[in-house]
């Protein structure tokens, strides 16, 4: 419930934009999210529909990963590098998101 909580007091008390991202999960969402890629969004501006993302590249190497997401994570060790860069935003979406937030100021 963490999650809803915290979408919750933003939307109860929060003055400025938000976002908050979260994988799309099993369940049907308490809340009704944007839904862009493999992700779910909530926020308090309005995000357009999305659906060019290219290949995730999941089942790459993690050097393919890391070209993917435009991260470098070669002098970090004793993490997972692949559960990382897989959880992370699709560069496309998250592009996307910040044109509609601009969109938002208009």
């Amino acid at each position: 419930m963490k999650l809803y909580e915290e979408i919750l007091f933003l939307q109860g008390y929060f003055k400025g934009k938000w976002l908050v991202e979260n994988v799309k999960s099993w369940y049907k969402p308490l809340i009704e999210p944007y839904d862009v890629g493999k992700h779910y969004y909530w926020s308090n501006f309005k995000i357009y529909p999305y659906n060019k993302i290219l290949s995730r590249e999941h089942r790459g190497t993690i050097k393919k990963l890391q070209e993917r997401k435009g991260f470098d994570l070669a002098g970090y060790h004793g993490i997972d590098k692949r559960k990382i860069l897989r959880n992370c935003v699709e560069p496309e979406a998250g592009l996307h998101i910040f044109n509609c937030l601009l969109k938002s100021y208009g």
